[in-house]
């Protein structure tokens, strides 16, 4: 080609180019002004909807934003491929290492709990950067920012504040602490407040500490203490957060998704220093159209990217993502946090009314006799469809994240929603990084040079002598660091094992899970990289079988200690004995599954040692696994699973098809690599841009991060839901109920990780789809212009250029994009039924959305006026003078004196002075405390902890003896007696004459009274 027509061809692309640059700046600043405005106007709508809760509202945003601030350095370390994400992530970041500090510090009694000190922890948090030089590189990179950027990052707040706002709002309509878990959520949060020492304690089993995880509502008490607004109303915000998190943890998630660059920058900066640099610059110069300067030698190396695009038209390629990438990327990461949070799964669309095809195909089902006619449907059936249509013996429970947000329990599962989010886009930065840095270093250093022995050094003695010769033994080679160095320096290792940790403290369940799914992620991971790096491993299928019957043997190694071991400590021995054995493997066989192995134990074993403290003082509840009896009908797992399963099943499938792709891709590249270097017909120059072109495809025919992670995560989320159908989690939970616990934790987890996966199905489908239609029309566009003679750039030469690489996966013909369109076409349809889910379910639980429906966010109040349901004929204000007496108590008394109340079922309106004071009763809820207090060491806690305290609560309001009755008093160290309604209700003989002669009455209002214990020496003087 001459270099008139490449001068044509390049004035061509810089005319085409040049309103576009010049448009940057104009759409910055339009982006900017857009994302303030956006701001000012959730304000203003803030102030309209929330009225006089406007400034508890916006100091709680504050407050979360300013725990966000501090640990944004560090999240811009960890998530640096996005500010967007890095931002938004920084927000539960900050929230778990703050957190978690406190509480690990709490624990050891280091220091007390107090605004103060969690403030002091969080600006230690913030600053913890500029001692390391990764750190201050990070803050360096805050010179970065432009208009897009801070617009940006001003989109990202204003949308985490208009999603805190309409789920504080959504509160406001039915803001009351009354049903569900919320007595016992709430009561927590009070525990806590009350102590500035951690455990915190049973407000339902006096004397004890709180045998439950936790965690959750520790972290909501610290911030309640930051802000400092009462708890009453940061009950609701704090829901409210939770949304706010959760939508905007997934929006972060799918941005690293669909952003994380095929290569890092670096690699494509790499050196490259042929025989005569010089002499290749002035071909393409030359190719270009421009002529070097006489008398003037480069002496600077050749890159990848320069050698990869030697021809100027590679820039006229159209773009193939649909509406430009940040616009694109924008929408559908918006739409996959969408999907995630308000979705259900399909049981709506098949059984709620005027729900479409879904519903009139059930009619179809019913008319052929195959189902009876259910009932009206009600939001929760989605939740309880699984032995309750039909009715069987095998009732299961299988929620999800806007179920969670419609009742409003602060519960475990929900708040560890959060840092389960941030623990997927730990492990997809993980998986972009990988983690095989050790191993790298090794290979390198055994290439580069011989192995240098580790000797003991000289003078060495005592422990400093022993040390030095485990090294020695561990790892002969004195250029590669000690054991374990690479996995303890990274600091995406740390955060995985804090998240682990806070797991086991959290939501215990969420521990079991992900500890699969990261062991499934590295393995997954570990073996691309050593394909990648060409190590033999799986061209020996002996070694295979063998690798992979010690990975079992590693994982078997911590899994059985950890079942069978009770002591705490002991169990942290055991598990780090395990690691260092795990050390010495690695260091003599190289191969990924042992390296999996030894990352699962690093993470497994750190996060017991982070986790010590707690389980001290914890009592497991559960540990033993059964077989399961009855297993889920076909039908019913269709009609739960099935269209989510199907659009996630079309991104599995893709992958799959595109790792046999790539396989066969390897084959041919490296076969022509192989036989480059004795082609006899290539300039040397030619030959190497060449050389480098086949290493960077032989390096790219490799499944990208979101594939890798998308494949995982569907695996995953398959085994999740089909795992409680076989085995399942002994609780005391028993008959009809005994899997239902299993299900409900299983298949909350499942829902995420599948939600995911079908949301980069879509994406994956309709990038492929748009960009293989440009790709057609690109070339019938070439074809023409070449029969015009318009200089194109050649399908050769654009094929093995640089751009081609970053391309997706492309389908040529017309057959197989019309196969994509109709693939899509039915991933959308399957999309739609769980999308049905929330405009059902919201007007039934929380009616119309009006202002004049707002009843405020403080979530104690309506104590006094609303219905009393565990009283006879449900009156209203039945519980009002109980509501005087919580305003009493919080008002008036301090700490955590012991107070006596009726127990009850859990559920109801029985404990509630325990519930709104935080003040420890002698016994509450009584399932809650048979569930807490089960263990190895009492597996029957009902007969042995339970029904012995209520024999002994009823017979003391019974009694009629004051004596005796008095000293049960102060065997129980009670110092308040509580005589109410739901006393009367509950001890129907109960002696009022006597419980009112037991001390002074320190409170009365209605038909409650409170009467006050005198202690022991001041009743003997009296």
């Amino acid at each position: 080609m001459t270099a008139s027509s490449t001068v044509s061809c390049e004035s061509t692309c810089s005319a085409a180019q040049t309103p576009a640059a010049r448009g940057n700046l104009p759409r910055a600043i339009v982006g900017l002004i857009a994302a303030i405005a956006m701001l000012i106007g959730t304000f203003i709508l803030a102030r309209r909807l929330l009225g006089s809760d406007l400034q508890s509202f916006l100091i709680w945003w504050l407050t979360l934003s300013g725990v966000g601030l501090c640990a944004w350095p560090i999240s811009m370390r960890l998530f640096s491929t996005d500010y967007q994400a890095a931002w938004l992530l920084a927000k539960p970041l900050g929230l778990a290492l703050g957190s978690f500090t406190t509480w690990f510090m709490a624990y050891i009694r280091v220091i007390p709990l107090s605004a103060l000190n969690f403030g002091l922890i969080l600006l230690l948090i913030f600053l913890l950067p500029l001692f390391t030089p990764k750190g201050r590189h990070t803050l360096y990179r805050l010179k970065e920012l432009n208009l897009s950027k801070v617009a940006g990052l001003i989109f990202v707040e204003a949308l985490f504040l208009l999603c805190l706002l309409a789920m504080a709002f959504s509160r406001g309509l039915r803001p009351h602490i009354a049903d569900l878990e919320k007595y016992m959520d709430y009561g927590f949060m009070l525990s806590i407040l009350r102590t500035d020492s951690l455990p915190a304690k049973d407000i339902w089993l006096a004397g004890h500490s709180i045998n439950y995880y936790y965690f959750g509502q520790f972290v909501f008490a610290q911030l309640t203490r930051l802000s400092g607004i009462t708890p009453r109303v940061t009950y609701n915000l704090s829901l409210a957060a939770v949304f706010a998190y959760g939508f905007t943890s997934v929006y972060a998630i799918f941005r690293l998704l669909f952003t994380l660059p095929r290569r890092s920058r670096r690699s494509l900066r790499t050196p490259i220093i042929p025989d005569d640099v010089n002499a290749y610059r002035r071909e393409r110069a030359a190719a270009s159209g421009k002529s070097a300067k006489p008398g003037r030698r480069s002496t600077a190396p050749a890159t990848v990217t320069e050698i990869l695009t030697p021809d100027p038209r590679l820039n006229c390629v159209t773009r193939s993502l649909p509406l430009g990438k940040a616009v694109w990327v924008t929408l559908i990461s918006l739409f996959g946090a969408a999907f995630l949070n308000f979705a259900g799964n399909s049981q709506a669309w098949f059984f709620a009314a005027d729900s479409g095809w879904g519903k009139q195909l059930l009619e179809i089902w019913i008319s052929r006799g195959y189902l009876t006619r259910p009932d009206p449907w009600f939001y929760s059936d989605s939740t309880r469809f699984i032995g309750y249509f039909p009715d069987n013996a095998d009732k299961t429970i299988s929620e999800f994240p806007m179920y969670s947000y419609i009742v409003a329990d602060l519960h475990a599962h929900l708040i560890n929603m959060i840092f389960v989010l941030l623990m997927i886009a730990a492990l997809i930065m993980l998986c972009y990084r990988g983690t095989a840095v050790f191993l790298a270093r090794r290979e390198a250093v055994r290439i580069l040079r011989p192995p240098k022995p580790r000797t003991v050094p000289e003078g060495a003695t005592g422990i400093r002598k022993f040390f030095s010769r485990l090294g020695a033994l561990l790892l002969p080679n004195a250029d590669v660091p000690l054991p374990g160095t690479d996995l303890l320096r990274s600091p995406l290792f740390w955060l995985i094992s804090v998240l682990f940790s806070i797991f086991m403290s959290g939501n215990f369940w969420d521990f079991a899970i992900y500890m699969a799914v990261i062991t499934l992620l590295l393995f997954a991971l570990n073996w691309q990289i050593f394909n990648r790096a060409g190590h033999p491993f799986n061209r020996n299928k002996g070694e295979a079988v063998w690798s992979f019957l010690l990975l079992l043997c590693q994982l078997l190694a911590v899994i059985v200690p950890f079942m069978i071991i009770d002591h705490p400590a002991l169990l942290v021995v055991v598990l780090i004995a395990v690691w260092l054995f795990n050390q010495l493997i690695i260091n003599r066989v190289t191969d990924p599954m042992i390296l999996t192995g030894l990352e699962v134990t690093h993470v497994f074993t750190l996060a017991h040692i982070l986790t010590l403290p707690f389980n001290t003082g914890f009592e497991p509840i559960a540990k033993s696994i059964a077989r399961t009896v009855m297993s889920t009908p076909f039908w019913q797992l269709f009609v739960m699973w099935g269209p989510t399963t199907i659009v996630a099943l079309t991104a599995f499938v893709i992958v799959v098809a595109l790792i046999f792709r790539q396989k066969r891709q390897r084959r041919v590249l490296s076969a022509e690599l192989t036989a480059l270097p004795t082609a006899e017909n290539m300039r040397p120059m030619a030959k190497m841009r060449r050389t480098v072109q086949l290493r960077l495809r032989l390096d790219e025919a490799h499944l990208s991060t979101a594939k890798l992670v998308c494949l995982v995560f569907f695996v995953a989320a398959l085994g999740l839901i089909l795992l409680p159908e076989i085995v399942y989690v002994v609780d005391i939970y028993s008959g009809e109920y005994k899997r239902a616990n299993t299900m409900f934790k299983f298949t909350y987890q499942a829902f995420i990780l599948l939600g995911i996966t079908a949301v980069a199905a879509l994406e994956l489908l309709t990038r492929t789809v748009y960009a293989s239609i440009l790709r057609r029309s690109e070339r019938r566009r070439n074809q023409k212009l070449a029969i015009a003679g318009v200089p194109t750039l050649s399908a050769e030469s654009e094929r093995n250029s640089l751009r081609a690489l970053r391309r997706p996966l492309l389908v040529r013909t017309w057959g197989g994009i019309v196969a994509l369109l109709l693939t899509l076409a039915l991933a959308v349809f399957f999309i739609i039924p769980p999308c049905l889910y929330p405009t059902k379910a919201i007007p039934q639980a929380m009616g119309e959305y009006k202002l004049e429906n707002y009843e405020g966010l403080d979530g104690v109040r309506q104590l006094a006026t609303r219905r009393a349901y565990s009283l006879p004929d449900y009156p209203e204000g039945g519980l009002a003078a109980d509501l005087a007496a919580v305003e009493w108590f919080n008002a008036e008394i301090e700490g955590q004196p012991i107070i006596l109340e009726a127990w009850g079922e859990s559920y109801t309106d029985y404990c509630r002075i325990s519930a709104y004071t935080g003040l420890p009763t002698v016994l509450g809820w009584q399932t809650h405390e048979w569930l807490w207090r089960t263990s190895r060491a009492t597996p029957n806690a009902w007969a042995s902890v339970v029904s012995p305290l209520q024999q002994e609560i009823r017979a003391f309001y019974e009694a009629t003896d004051p004596a005796a009755a008095l000293s049960q008093l102060r065997d129980w160290n009670v110092k308040y007696l509580i005589v109410g309604a739901l006393e009367r209700n509950q001890f129907p003989d109960l002696n009022e004459d006597l419980l009112r002669s037991l001390g002074e009455i320190a409170f009365e209002a209605g038909d409650l009274y409170v009467v006050e214990i005198p202690a022991a020496e001041a009743d003997s003087t009296k």
